[in-house]
């Protein structure tokens, strides 16, 4: 898969109802998105580290096996919202260089 056809993707996921939009709106969209991503990840780390401080210091009630599960699924989210958070970065930056090259052709 070619980069125009990657960024045509994270368009389809990351601006699906606002594909329609010029490409500066579209800039600003993904500015809130992913300043919202980094809100989520902020919230799943102080999680991880509420669930760790509780697990470390004896606070324990639920099972020992929750405990993993939990960290395994906080973990994972946090992994996932810090490749979101870098699809909506690169297609930003992509947007931004169409822009330029529109505006430094016109």
């Amino acid at each position: 898969m070619d980069d125009k056809e990657r960024f045509e993707v994270y368009e389809r996921v990351h601006l699906r109802k606002h594909e329609d939009l010029p490409d500066n709106e579209k800039i600003d969209k993904l500015k809130n998105k992913h300043r919202s991503k980094w809100i989520q990840i902020i919230f799943n780390v102080v999680v991880i580290a509420g669930l760790a401080y509780g697990y470390l210091v004896g606070y324990r009630p639920f099972p020992e096996w929750v405990y993993y599960i939990l960290a395994f699924i906080f973990v994972l989210n946090v992994v996932l919202l810090y490749w979101q958070k870098n699809q909506i970065e690169a297609l930003a930056d992509y947007l931004k260089r169409q822009l330029d090259s529109e505006s430094s052709l016109s």
